[in-house]
């Protein structure tokens, strides 16, 4: 063993004497006049007193200590060492095992033969022949075999130039992250740079071959070998859609900084034309935003040039926030030729919005601005929307007092409208409730002051003196108590709860028939609905109200975990006297049976059944007609990771009725059959006929180091057309990070999807054979 440090002088001097007793045990014949013994001894003392070695090792300034081990060492350390049988060679992380290793001591060159295996930390190199200066790690490995630990790559070439193994350059080389034995994909390359300090490979002259089949060649490729971002190519996608043709789309990521990077993508639509488009995005320390830009030059089809344009940014520094938003295309039909999903194509209305906001001890208040471009479907006429030019909103702080808390919200608003009525509106609601909560129950009364001013009306069929105020007080009482008993739940111990409440509210009637409709709505029925103060959304409606909701709720929850297992819920509204105050049209009484009236049943249920099934479901009952006027029910089965049937069926009167089935089902360990089923049972009230309105079929391979994917999907695009995609997807583990594509699609298309991630399933542990 030979110590380069300066540390191990002592151990250099023992080293020494051991190898001058095996020297002195052939040669004490010289002294035998003194017996064999003590002949021995004055021939080793001599061996290592005339070892000049000794000195310059001790005062040699390596920064790295190596050591030798082999069965046999001959030769001079200040010279040339011969090192056979199980060689082995240490510096820090650097092992290297030979049968046969010549190290040269004044040049730190060390040569390794025969069946050299080099290990760098875990990266693994085995080559008949290894030359390398130990001191920089720098050298050359001919015809070697490699495993790189960082991305579970593996290779072999023709040659390996290692320069302090920061980098390695290989010629005529092949790479893959497949497992040994299996070489699904092979990259080929003339060179190969492994930059290790830049996390980069640069190949030059690249053939990728899958199952031996060329598929793709560059004479330049660039590829992260690192979890770090790089700059580079991603994964490439192909599809079909039944309007624009084929579509392949190359991206290629740029990592342009720590903080900001940006997505260059070009598109081909054969039958469209060359789509390009930047998806950057940025983040500070106050800011963040993407920006996101479209432009296909010549559409064949349209004969025109298409263009989208889409950014949000966003701006926060202590008690001040800000927000600018600007979403534009080029025409009304961008979406539905371009878009590559329904989701996408249904898309109607595009703000430009700028907002701020600031926060302060005692309150919050904020300003926007709002203009939005609506595309119209030449089928179906889309009412724009209003254009906030601007609204001033104003919110304080909450203030508690003896168990009172006050509240005050406020807001004053310009709306703008080509075709309809427009003009100001300002309102202000200050309010103040009592929350007393206990274990076994609770009570909130709550009084509050709706004060509203319109100024300005005019436009469209407005007729009125252009002014309207209004002053409602809004007074509420919720309460409840919550019952507990234990109890089993399909055999799990649980905690069941009996929660009765009562919600009563009263608000006085106040004619509205001449205010316009800004942005109020009638809510849906529902429980959220039949707990609040006001049916309709927004502030241009205040709903009369004398009226009381009772419900009762029930649940189970785990008594081990606390986690709630399973919850129902059952309610109707009571009232003393019919509303009046209706969304359109003049005030008159919505429920004209005489006397006390009553809503819909409303019943509401929801958790986690046996055999891995959950259960979602809503429903609205007419007890008058003895009908279901509003229903909606999914039923989940989940009984493994990717495995899921989700099925849902949605019911409206004189609106809508639909079926929806989805899934996601793995075949064994490593593939997946997924689509979804939306089809429309029609509504003849409605004119609506049955008929699918979306399918999608995909399907996923996941071998490991690769990944493929296609899906294929059918959906309306406008009321009256539909279009086909189907999109291919096929991912290099190692040569690529980022997917896009069909997975994006199956993402938004089918609930709790798990797409495969295309991890190796060997590591290095797994390679030591090697």
């Amino acid at each position: 063993m030979l110590v380069t440090d300066d540390m191990a002088l002592r151990s250099l001097i023992a080293t020494s004497i051991l190898s001058c007793f095996a020297y002195g045990s052939k040669h004490y014949a010289t002294a035998a006049n003194l017996g064999k013994a003590m002949g021995l001894m004055l021939v080793v003392v001599a061996c290592v007193f005339s070892q000049p070695v000794l000195a310059q090792a001790s005062k040699s300034d390596k920064t790295q200590a190596t050591q030798l081990e082999a069965d046999t060492i001959t030769g001079s350390p200040e010279s040339r060492l011969e090192l056979r049988g199980r060689v082995k060679v240490v510096q820090s992380d650097l092992s290297i095992r030979a049968p046969e290793v010549h190290y040269q001591a004044q040049t730190d060159i060390m040569t390794a033969r025969g069946g050299v295996v080099l290990t760098k930390d875990k990266d693994v190199l085995r080559s008949p022949s290894i030359m390398m200066q130990l001191g920089s790690q720098s050298g050359t490995a001919m015809t070697p075999e490699f495993f790189l630990a960082k991305n579970n790559a593996r290779g072999r070439a023709e040659k390996m130039q290692m320069s302090e193994w920061r980098t390695q350059t290989l010629s005529q080389v092949e790479y893959t992250s497949c497992k040994p034995g299996q070489n699904d994909w092979v990259l080929k390359a003339d060179s190969l740079l492994l930059d290790n300090n830049t996390d980069t490979a640069h190949a030059k002259g690249a053939v990728l071959r899958f199952f031996d089949v060329p598929i793709f060649a560059m004479p330049y490729f660039q590829f992260p070998i690192g979890k770090e971002r790089r700059s580079g190519w991603l994964t490439p996608s192909a599809g079909f859609n039944s309007v624009a043709g084929l579509e392949v789309s190359v991206p290629y990521y740029l990592n342009l900084a720590h903080n900001y990077d940006a997505v260059l993508n070009t598109r081909l639509l054969t039958r469209r034309g060359l789509q390009f488009s930047i998806d950057a995005r940025y983040l500070a320390e106050t800011t963040n935003g993407t920006v996101k830009a479209e432009w296909l030059p010549s559409d064949r089809l349209k004969d025109d040039t298409r263009w989208g344009f889409f950014t949000h940014h966003h701006y926060k520094r202590d008690a001040l926030s800000a927000g600018l938003s600007v979403e534009r295309v080029s025409d009304n039909t961008y979406f539905a030729d371009l878009s590559k999903s329904a989701t996408q194509a249904a898309r109607t209305s595009l703000p430009t919005e700028f907002w701020a906001r600031y926060q302060a001890p005692w309150g919050a208040i904020s300003g926007r601005l709002s203009q939005y471009q609506t595309l119209q479907d030449a089928n179906s006429s889309i009412v724009p929307t209003y254009n906030r030019m601007p609204v001033i909103d104003l919110a304080l702080t909450p203030i508690t007092w003896q168990g009172l808390q006050f509240n005050l919200h406020g807001q004053s608003t310009r709306f703008a409208h080509n075709t309809l009525v427009q003009g100001n509106r300002h309102y202000l609601v200050p309010q103040v409730h009592y929350d007393y909560k206990t274990d076994g129950g609770f009570i909130v009364p709550k009084l509050a002051l709706n004060l509203a001013q319109y100024s300005g009306l005019k436009g469209g069929n407005y007729n009125g003196s252009g002014q309207f105020s209004r002053a409602l007080p809004v007074a509420s009482l919720d309460t409840g108590l919550v019952f507990e008993r234990q109890t089993q739940w399909f055999s799990k111990t649980t905690q069941q709860t009996l929660e009765p409440r009562l919600y009563f509210l009263y608000v006085p009637f106040k004619d509205q028939a001449n205010v316009p409709v800004f942005d109020s709505a009638l809510s849906g029925f529902s429980f959220a609905q039949i707990f609040s103060d006001n049916v309709f959304s927004g502030q241009d409606r205040i709903a009369d109200a004398r009226h009381v909701t009772p419900a009762l709720t029930t649940r189970w929850i785990s008594a081990g975990s606390g986690a709630e297992l399973f919850k129902a819920t059952l309610g109707k509204r009571y009232y003393f006297n019919p509303q009046r105050v209706q969304l359109t049209g003049p005030s008159a009484p919505i429920n004209t049976n005489a006397g006390t009236t009553s809503s819909d049943w409303l019943f509401a249920a929801n958790g986690q059944l046996p055999w891995d099934v959950s259960l979602d479901a809503a429903l609205q009952y007419d007890q008058t007609n003895k009908e279901v006027v509003n229903s909606a029910y999914t039923v989940k089965y989940n009984p493994s990771p990717r495995r899921l049937v989700s099925v849902s069926k949605r019911f409206t009167k004189n609106t809508q009725e639909a079926l929806d089935l989805s899934w996601q089902w793995r075949l064994g360990a490593d593939s997946a059959v997924l689509g979804r089923v939306a089809y429309s049972l029609g509504v003849p009230s409605a004119n609506l006929p049955k008929g699918l309105s979306e399918v999608l079929l995909g399907y996923e391979y996941d071998a490991g180091c690769w990944t493929w994917r296609i899906a294929a999907n059918r959906y309306n695009t406008t009321a009256n057309t539909k279009a086909t995609s189907v999109y291919l997807q096929l991912n290099f583990t190692g040569l690529s990070q980022v997917s896009s594509g069909s997975k994006d699609i199956l993402n938004r298309s089918i609930p709790g999807y798990q797409p495969f991630e295309g991890k190796n399933t060997w590591t290095y542990d797994a390679y030591r054979a090697f």
